[in-house]
Formats: structure tokens, C-alpha cells, sequence
């Protein structure tokens, strides 16, 4: 059981390798696998051929009970679908990089050294040139988390600021009282 999904990404197209067997140009897709289990949760059925690109990648499916008819079918995903499992794919990948990248750390690995080990475990070989790809990525999430705790400090400083405004003209507003009756 065939079927085509298109995926954007090249970093992505390289994870597939990690993440499932390979047979020439298409990946044997496994459902022990939690990115397959989703492929296969999200196959939809046509009884005709349905297009797709040329730069779309290929995946055979796994005879499994719960897409049993999927034999007499033509296989696909619709667009929907696709743009969910697109960035699956990509959930799954940044949440194993960063896992192994904490991992790499608490054993007080460099960097470069744990995004290289990162980069031939994963059989990303069209990255082993561009270590600064997975660095940039990783600088740019550090940052987004910055941002979002200084976001949420400055958050709370406004909201104390208005509490002791808040208080301050109270104790005002009494004192005026007592003063002008």
C-alpha cells in the first residue's frame, strides 16, 4: 500500500531516514513508530488515482487490521491532513533534538560536538556541512523562551505597579477626605 506525502522541508525529508527504513526511493513505514501510527491514522481512501508532485515522498504502508481496505483503494492525504502531519513531523524532530541536546549537555559535551553527533545518529548526512543550521535553531528557541520570560516578569511588574498605584491613591483620596471635612 502506497502512498504520497509531500513534505517542504529537506531537514525533515533527511529525518524520515531516521525514522523509517528505506527501500530505494521510499520509506517502510512502521507503526510502532509514533510519526507512522499517525500516517496511518490519517489515510484517506479514493476509489480513482489521485495526483501528486513529483518532489512528494513516498511511503509504503504497513498491512495492519485497521486499514485492511485500503488495498482496494488509491491512497492520500488531503490538504488538511498533510499540513498536520507536516508539522508532526516537525514536533517530533525539535522535541528529539532538543532532548538529545539537554542530554548532550548535562554530560558536559560541547556544542558542536552533540549537534554533530545529533546530525549522524539522526542520518542527517546532507546536514554534516551545516552544523550551523541546527546551532541557529536552537539559538532561536533559547531566545523565544527569553523573550517570553521577560514578557511574563514585565507582565508582573505592571500588574504590581498598579496595585501599589492603586493603594497609594486610596490612602490619597482618604487622607483628602480627613483633611477636608
Amino acid at each position: 500500500m502506497k502512498i504520497y506525502l509531500p513534505i517542504k522541508k529537506e531537514l525533515l525529508k533527511c529525518y524520515l531516514s531516521y525514522l523509517f527504513e528505506s527501500e530505494g526511493n521510499e520509506f517502510k513505514v512502521s507503526a510502532t513508530c509514533d510519526f507512522g501510527s499517525a500516517m496511518v491514522s490519517y489515510v484517506r481512501y479514493s476509489s480513482v488515482p489521485v495526483d501528486h508532485d513529483q518532489n512528494d515522498v513516498l511511503f509504503r504502508l504497513p498491512v495492519l487490521d485497521r486499514i485492511s481496505n485500503a488495498r482496494n483503494y488509491h491512497l492520500y492525504y488531503n490538504k488538511e491532513d498533510t499540513a498536520r502531519l507536516n508539522e508532526l513531523l516537525r514536533l517530533y524532530f525539535n522535541l528529539d533534538f532538543d532532548r538529545y541536546y539537554m542530554r548532550g549537555l548535562k554530560l558536559k559535551e560541547r556544542q558542536k560536538d552533540i549537534i554533530m553527533s545529533f546530525i549522524v545518529s539522526r542520518k542527517l548526512t546532507g546536514l554534516v556541512s551545516d552544523v550551523e543550521t541546527l546551532k541557529k535553531r536552537h539559538y532561536r528557541s533559547e531566545l523565544k523562551i527569553l523573550e517570553e520570560r521577560v514578557k511574563k516578569m514585565m507582565n508582573m511588574a505592571y500588574q504590581r505597579n498598579d496595585k501599589i498605584e492603586f493603594y497609594d491613591n486610596l490612602i490619597n483620596v482618604n487622607v483628602d477626605r480627613i483633611i477636608y471635612q
